[in-house]
């Protein structure tokens, strides 16, 4: 089924749950996107405070995305990347599906920074990505946040004429 980040963002966890682990071939996304935070999981480890705080200041009161042209996260603004890391189609460490899974030891952040970080995304489309965002943990206690990512106008490949909304 062919979503929206709207309707998406309408959706309980359980249903994010069966969108995310839906079966559909997994490539590596490219374009500058858009993020916006669905929802936080129920779980231990999403109720932890410091990875909370951290994650409601990152992921809630500023505008966010990924562009995977240089695969950074950028916050505010598209010019203001950070958090360098390496895309591989992998099993996803907390759902039974494949996934973008985002691993970060090729970033320049601090050392112990790099081990914490951990996000994966499931392309929905060439334009919508469903993410879920964490940290470098196992189930229940990594997985943290429902995000989606929508490519911005102009900078998906450069043979694609069609835009996103």
């Amino acid at each position: 089924m062919s979503y929206t980040a709207d309707e998406l963002q309408r959706l309980s966890i359980d249903e994010l749950d069966g969108v995310f682990c839906e079966p559909e071939s997994v490539e590596l996304p490219y374009g500058c996107f858009s993020g916006r935070t669905i929802c936080r999981l129920r779980n231990r480890g999403a109720k932890l405070p410091l990875p909370r705080f951290l994650e409601f200041v990152g992921f809630e009161l500023a505008p966010y995305g990924i562009d995977f042209r240089s695969n950074r996260w950028f916050f505010v603004s598209s010019a203001l990347q950070a958090g360098r890391f390496a895309p591989r189609v992998s099993r996803s460490r907390w759902r039974p599906t494949e996934v973008v899974a985002l691993h970060y030891n090729v970033s320049r952040l601090p050392r112990p920074m790099r081990k914490f970080l951990y996000d994966e995304v499931k392309p929905l489309s060439d334009r919508l990505l469903l993410g879920l965002g964490g940290i470098n943990r196992e189930l229940g206690m990594g997985d943290h946040f429902y995000f989606t990512l929508e490519l911005l106008k102009g900078t998906g490949r450069p043979d694609d004429t069609a835009h996103a909304p």
